[in-house]
């Protein structure tokens, strides 16, 4: 199950804690030392379909409303601006950081806006070759996977992924296994 087609981009983040989907977290908000938003841009804010690629379980697509300083997904479950959750520019991005309530570590989304259209990037240890790709961009030794029950023979987890710089960050966004989700801007009556 991939993190953002089974709900909405604010459940979805929910859905690695709840569920037992593969956590992929980084040891701090991406990229690094950068500034900290207070608000998304003004062409994002509105409501989003994720039409495009599919439907929720009740067969409806999945929506997503961009306010000034929070998202907030189909089922009004908010993630507001702030400590816990952390906006910054990137390029032509911006990378959101959620802060896990276990741990001290982030998940990470990276988005980019095109026209009515936005693209949703997560890092996605459930696809083939996930581990092995991250592996090569960062190192093996930046790399940690962690078990359920601390036990190796069970279940993955975690992934966490530790780059030495925005440029590891770079490379693990343009060659890391991630999965997409587009959004397409629902027109106002």
């Amino acid at each position: 199950m991939s993190l953002l087609k089974s709900t909405s981009l604010v459940l979805g983040a929910l859905c690695t804690l709840a569920t037992g989907c593969i956590s992929v977290t980084f040891p701090e908000p991406m990229p690094c030392n950068r500034k900290d938003l207070t608000s998304f841009p003004n062409e994002w804010h509105g409501i989003w379909s994720s039409h495009a690629t599919g439907t929720d379980d009740t067969g409806e697509d999945e929506l997503l409303v961009i306010f000034p300083d929070r998202l907030q997904g189909h089922e009004g479950d908010d993630l507001i601006l702030g400590k816990n959750c952390v906006l910054r520019k990137w390029g032509r991005r911006h990378v959101l950081s959620i802060d896990l309530d276990d741990s001290n570590r982030k998940m990470i989304l990276v988005a980019q806006r095109r026209g009515n259209h936005l693209d949703v990037l997560s890092f996605d240890a459930s696809q083939d070759g996930a581990l092995t790709s991250w592996e090569d961009v960062l190192g093996s030794k930046r790399v940690t996977t962690l078990h359920k029950n601390d036990d190796s023979t069970d279940k993955v987890r975690e992934v966490q992924l530790n780059p030495r710089s925005n440029c590891q960050f770079r490379k693990l966004v343009k060659h890391g296994s991630t999965d997409l989700v587009t959004y397409t801007r629902v027109a106002s009556e």
